[in-house]
C-alpha cells in the first residue's frame, strides 16, 4: 500500500514540474507576417530564426536564443497565417522554398 501512495505522490510532484519545463523550453506563438519575416532574417551568433515549413494554412519558424543567465537558452516556434503573406511569398512557401534564406544558406 505504501508503494502505491509513494508512486502517486511522486507523480503529483513530477507531472507539474514536467509541464513547467515543457512550457518554458518549447512554445508556439502566433505572430504577424511582418514579425515572422523579421525573425526569419535573424541569423546571428546569439539568436537566429529558421523557416521550418508550412501547412495548408500556416507557416512555421523556429527561433532560438542563447541565454546569458543559463547555459541552455530557449527555443520557440512562431507561426503566421499563410493567407496573410503576399502572393509571391505564399507561392515560394507552398513550393517548399525559404524566401528569407541568404543565397549561401538557403534552399
Amino acid at each position: 500500500m505504501l508503494d502505491v501512495q509513494t508512486n502517486y505522490m511522486r507523480s503529483l510532484i513530477i507531472a507539474p514540474l514536467l509541464l513547467l519545463f515543457l512550457a518554458g523550453c518549447c512554445r508556439l506563438e502566433k505572430v504577424s507576417v511582418s514579425r515572422f519575416a523579421e525573425l526569419a532574417k535573424v541569423n546571428g551568433s546569439a539568436s537566429g530564426g529558421t523557416y521550418i515549413g508550412s501547412s495548408h494554412n500556416r507557416a512555421y519558424l523556429e527561433y532560438w536564443k542563447i541565454s546569458l543567465i543559463s547555459k541552455n537558452g530557449s527555443y520557440k516556434v512562431f507561426w503566421a497565417p499563410l493567407a496573410d503573406f503576399p502572393k509571391d511569398v505564399q507561392e515560394q512557401l507552398n513550393a517548399g522554398k525559404n524566401p528569407w534564406a541568404s543565397p549561401e544558406h538557403g534552399k
